[in-house]
């Protein structure tokens, strides 16, 4: 049986927007929680920015099941790479250009392209037709992944009588 970690247990205490914000907050540091809480702990602020009260009651949850403990939460970073790959990916499938998302985000094009290949490895872009001559040197078309595209030569026709 797969037991929760940390963040899935606070999770289901305070909900989880609020554990993620707590973890954001900490960035991997560990956090104490009291044992019994005020209405003016930080704490109150970092669980519900906008309100007070919300953020108190969160805390009181929260102390509930973990006060006098220290919490070793993780880093989230996890999100901040998984938020640059969707970026990634939708602005792709826009037909944006590497060059304007790598600009855009302040990542190098060879960034994007790899994003790019293991986005479609995963099957979250989708292939594209390529051209490929077999062994006979005929050309037939196979579907790719966009990194190993080539644009596609049509040859020319002959003129008919």
């Amino acid at each position: 049986m797969l037991k929760n970690g940390i963040l899935e247990d606070i999770g289901a205490v305070i909900g989880a927007s609020a554990a993620l914000r707590l973890a954001g907050w900490q960035d991997g540091a560990p956090v104490y929680i009291p044992s019994t809480p005020a209405p003016e702990h930080r704490l109150c602020a970092i669980l519900a920015p906008d309100d007070p009260q919300a953020g108190f009651n969160l805390l009181a949850r929260l102390s509930a099941d973990f006060g006098g403990e220290t919490l070793c939460l993780p880093k989230v970073a996890e999100l901040d790479y998984m938020r640059l790959r969707g970026q990634i990916c939708r602005r792709l499938r826009r037909g944006v250009s590497v060059r304007c998302i790598a600009h855009d985000l302040g990542i190098s094009e060879r960034q994007i392209n790899n994003h790019r290949r293991k986005l479609e490895e995963a099957g979250l872009l989708p292939l594209i037709l390529t051209d490929q001559p077999d062994r006979a040197g005929q050309m037939t078309l196979e579907l790719a992944p966009a990194s190993r595209r080539r644009p596609l030569e049509i040859p020319p026709q002959a003129p008919t009588a």
